[in-house]
């Protein structure tokens, strides 16, 4: 859905600010915590959901500095998120590389199949034939509210 007030970031790329002109309802569950959040949508390398302030004092958190830990009640039930710890976090970032790395195997592999298909076609006696290609990156958005 269109945001009420787009508005521009940024500090996200060096090269050039981005403008968030989008939003979207995320439902959403860490463990038994089930909920939903009206998410700003912008193109980033990784997908997170960053839970903000507005979510912070919606719910009331409480934030403990020396464990790290976020303490909050959420329909009459009480929640504590735990942050990861070192293992989990190199665990999450090598699935992450490993990923990024089979889509530009996937990018890369269809570019060469298309390139094959058209030195086919080229070798066949053609009226008129067009061909549109879009390059349409695979982009992992982060959401933030």
């Amino acid at each position: 859905m269109p945001h009420p007030q787009p508005y521009h970031l940024q500090w996200l790329n060096k090269d050039e600010d981005t403008v968030v002109s989008q939003q979207v309802k995320v439902k959403f569950s860490i463990g038994k915590y089930e909920d939903q959040v009206l998410c700003d949508i912008v193109p980033m390398e990784a997908c997170h959901i960053l839970l903000g302030r507005s979510w912070q004092f919606e719910k009331k958190t409480m934030h403990n500095g020396l464990t790290n830990e976020i303490i909050f009640t959420h329909k009459e039930k009480k929640f504590v998120l735990y942050p990861l710890s070192p293992q989990q976090v190199a665990k999450d970032q090598t699935q992450m590389k490993t990923k990024r790395k089979e889509e530009k195997e996937k990018r890369k592999s269809f570019c060469v199949r298309k390139s094959k298909e058209e030195d086919i076609s080229s070798k066949e006696f053609v009226t008129k034939e067009n061909y549109f290609i879009t390059k349409n990156p695979i982009k992992k958005v982060s959401l933030f509210i």
